[in-house]
């Protein structure tokens, strides 16, 4: 008894010398076999060979052989011992050459040693493993801080995961369209609808369990595995990511890696929030410049048409649509008429602007379940073929479609209102550059741009509205003499070569005034207003000079362009002046060979006038009027 309490005291004595954050479960058994007086002994976990060690010598660490067979094979006389370590029970073999003797008082000895030794390790390796991951969290945080890369806060969660956890962790971040990884980037579309909704909409772990799912192999090339655990990590309540977890956690407690991963996943969010901060603030500050330079644009009116492609092009960078047809809406055809479009081809466009959607099909997508603010998104699954019709770009709903993206066919247009409430014009929005169904914030930006252009319209067509008034003689609805003056001006100051300027006088209009009455006259100088016009189209300006003299402006068109104008207005004159012959004289003058100014061209038209009539009459101008 009295040799037994000594060897306890000696053992004591001898663990109480060991460092505790060096001690093993090896050092732990070799020193109770020197207090058995055993000549060898093994170790073993989950059934297999972990360490064999013996009084010769001889040893094998991790093996892996069976326990049962090998302690068949190599042991007569034993003893064993449990050790718990965390929530792991190895079991330990001491060896007897010789015949055991009473080993009770030892036996029951070692077994209090053995659990007190496991709860100091236990104890030892939980404050270790505390220590380590404070500095991997540390760690973390100091590189997540310093950087708005993506990527590379991606790279740093999962390298710290794979630390705390000793397994293998993948983080994806889904970002519009995307997920980023951190070697490369993914379509969203690679999810499965079912995973997705599980994932995003859920936000529950979903578990897949066929290692061959084809949606995972571009995930996770060159692995095998048999199941993959999908964790969601949330930033405000949302799911903007995942953990994956390959071949599962069967031996390990999942709870506390999911724990891990929950605690992992609000590190990851507060590093990607902040970016996502930092990036809604560069756009905030980008559309409000962006909406300060449109206006800008838009505050000469005058100019509107012409700045239209402009302003469409601005709008594409601000709104983040690849392609934007703006159509005004013509109360006199009660249709849409397709004035410009960026983004589309010139071929598609042209075809498009031949093409005037009625104003009852397009109020008729203006449904309450398709509103989003006072703009509508139709998917492309709801769009009837009435529409179809009316397309610019004939496309077929998508197979597959995630909840948030959008999809080929999808329609989002936007419509614009006067400040009276009455329908100016819509806008129509294809293909947005992060690929997602436009956001309530998206919507805004997008009215708030077509609350300016609605104004643009408005004030562009009261413009034009007073520059008719202006611009326009009351009676035979020509342009009149300020029009005229202020036009010639402008053709010659941009140098715009040739320009004929054609004077045209009635023959004997006073007598025709004296004869049937000026309501007659006013009659006749309308017909005469009307023929001008119709000789002329689109090729010039004619214009009522004063009382029965009307002037043309022809840019870029000679002398002999000229003539054929007159002959072509006398034709036109003849056939519609049934009531009376008109006859008329005219003097043709050429910039800038008869004048270089506004004033040398009006003198040089009207004495070619003047000789003209000389000829035709014989008398002066005067007398034949």
């Amino acid at each position: 008894m009295k040799n037994s309490q000594e060897k306890i005291l000696k053992i004591l004595e001898d663990f109480s010398k060991k460092n505790l954050w060096e001690l093993n479960l090896q050092d732990i058994a070799r020193k109770i076999g020197e207090f058995l007086g055993t000549d060898k002994f093994s170790i073993f976990f989950n059934d297999r060979l972990v360490y064999h060690w013996e009084a010769s010598g001889n040893y094998m660490n991790k093996s892996d052989l069976d326990e049962k067979h090998f302690v068949q094979e190599n042991y007569k006389k034993f003893l064993r011992f449990l050790f718990h370590k965390n929530n792991e029970v190895y079991h330990l073999y001491f060896n007897f050459p010789r015949n055991v003797f009473d080993h009770t008082t030892e036996c029951a000895f070692i077994e209090r040693l053995l659990n007190l030794l496991s709860q100091t390790i236990s104890i030892r390796d939980f404050s270790k493993s505390r220590i380590i991951e404070s500095q991997i969290i540390n760690e973390l945080n100091l590189n997540v801080i310093t950087t708005l890369n993506e990527q590379k806060i991606i790279w740093y969660i999962e390298s710290a995961a794979k630390r705390m956890l000793n397994m293998d962790v993948f983080l994806f971040y889904a970002v519009d369209d995307k997920l980023i990884g951190r070697d490369r980037t993914y379509s969203l579309k690679i999810l499965s609808n079912e995973l997705y909704h599980r994932l995003f909409k859920e936000r529950q772990i979903s578990y897949v369990r066929n290692g061959n799912n084809k949606f995972l192999k571009p995930l996770f090339k060159n692995r095998d595995f048999t199941e993959a655990i999908f964790i969601p990590f949330m930033i405000k309540g949302d799911c903007r990511g995942f953990f994956v977890l390959l071949n599962g956690t069967k031996n390990f407690d999942q709870k506390y890696f999911i724990t891990k991963l929950k605690f992992l996943g609000n590190q990851a969010s507060i590093a990607l929030e902040r970016i996502e901060l930092f990036g809604a603030l560069n756009r905030a500050l980008k559309e409000s410049h962006g909406l300060q330079e449109i206006a800008r644009i838009m505050l000469t009116p005058y100019e509107l048409r012409l700045v239209f492609d402009e302003l469409l092009r601005r709008a594409q960078r601000l709104l983040g649509f690849k392609k934007i047809l703006l159509s005004l809406y013509n109360p006199d055809t009660q249709s849409f008429d397709r004035i410009n479009g960026i983004g589309i081809s010139k071929r598609k466009l042209k075809a498009a602007q031949r093409v005037h959607p009625p104003v009852d099909v397009i109020k008729n997508l203006f449904k309450d379940c398709y509103r989003i603010s006072h703009s509508y998104y139709i998917p492309a699954e709801e769009v009837d073929d009435e529409i179809h019709k009316y397309k610019v770009y004939k496309t077929r709903p998508a197979k597959k479609r995630i909840e948030k993206l959008w999809a080929s066919g999808d329609i989002l247009l936007s419509p614009i209102y006067s400040r009276d409430g009455g329908l100016l014009a819509i806008l129509s929005l294809d293909e947005p550059y992060a690929n997602l169904v436009p956001s309530m914030e998206k919507i805004r930006l997008l009215e708030a741009f077509g609350d300016f252009l609605g104004l643009a319209i408005e004030n562009h067509n009261l413009f034009k509205k007073i520059e008719s008034l202006s611009y326009t003689d009351e009676l035979t609805g020509l342009y009149n003499y300020r029009f005229f003056k202020e036009k010639l001006s402008q053709l010659i100051e941009k140098k715009v070569l040739p320009i004929s300027i054609v004077m045209v006088d009635l023959d004997g209009f006073k007598m025709i005034n004296d004869r049937h009455g000026h309501l007659f006259g006013d009659e006749i100088l309308k017909i005469t207003a009307s023929s001008l016009f119709k000789a002329v189209g689109r090729n010039g300006f004619v214009t009522r000079y004063g009382g029965d003299e009307f002037i043309i402006i022809l840019p870029k068109i000679g002398i002999r362009g000229a003539k054929n104008r007159i002959k072509e207005f006398e034709r036109i004159l003849a056939a519609n002046s049934n009531i009376e012959k008109i006859g008329f004289s005219c003097g043709i003058a050429l910039y800038p060979e008869n004048g270089k100014n506004f004033a040398e061209l009006i003198d040089f038209a009207d004495k070619k006038l003047y000789l003209e009539k000389r000829q035709k009459y014989g008398q002066n101008k005067t007398g034949v009027n």
